[in-house]
C-alpha cells in the first residue's frame, strides 16, 4: 500500500490508478502532524503522475514553481548527503544519481528564469515544456529519495 506523507504530496500532484485509470489531484496538501494519507484504488496503490501547475499568469506561474523548487531543494541536498555517506560501489552509484538530479534541478531553475524573462504569451509555451521536465525531475527525485527513507 502506498503511503504518502504531506512532504511527498504537494498541491497539484496527480495520482493515478494503473488498473482502471481513475485519477485524483491534490488541491490542498495534508498539514496534519504525524498523519499519512493513503490512496488506493482497485486494491492497488495509486502512482504519482507528478505535479501540474495551475497558475493563470506568468508571475503566478513563476511564484508557484519557485516555491516547489525551494521545497525540492531539500530533497536534492538530502540525496547529496546520502551519497557522501554511502560506501564503496554504493557511493559511486549514489553520487552519480545525486549529481544527475542536482544538474536537472539547475536546468529547471534556468528554465524558470527563461519563463520569467519571456515576453507576451510566450511564457505559456515555455511553461508547458517546463511542466513536462518538472514531472520527470520530480519522479526521479522522489524515487531516489525513497531508497533512503
Amino acid at each position: 500500500m502506498l503511503t504518502a506523507t504531506k512532504s511527498t504530496l504537494a498541491k497539484g500532484e496527480r495520482l493515478k490508478c494503473n488498473q482502471c485509470g481513475m485519477e485524483i489531484e491534490v488541491v490542498e496538501p495534508c498539514q496534519c502532524d504525524g498523519m499519512q494519507p493513503v490512496f488506493t484504488c482497485c486494491g492497488l496503490p495509486l502512482t504519482s503522475k507528478g505535479q501540474t501547475f495551475t497558475a493563470k499568469t506568468k508571475d503566478a506561474f513563476v511564484d508557484e514553481v519557485q516555491k516547489r523548487l525551494d521545497e525540492t531543494k531539500e530533497t536534492v541536498t538530502f540525496l547529496q548527503e546520502k551519497a557522501e555517506d554511502a560506501k564503496n560501489a554504493a557511493k559511486e552509484t549514489a553520487t552519480r544519481e545525486a549529481d544527475a538530479i542536482s544538474k536537472q534541478y539547475d536546468k529547471l531553475r534556468d528554465s524558470l528564469n527563461d519563463v520569467a524573462n519571456s515576453s507576451g504569451d510566450a511564457w505559456k509555451d515555455l511553461a508547458q515544456g517546463f511542466s513536462d521536465s518538472w514531472r520527470s525531475f520530480k519522479a526521479a527525485c522522489d524515487t531516489a529519495a525513497s531508497r533512503y527513507r
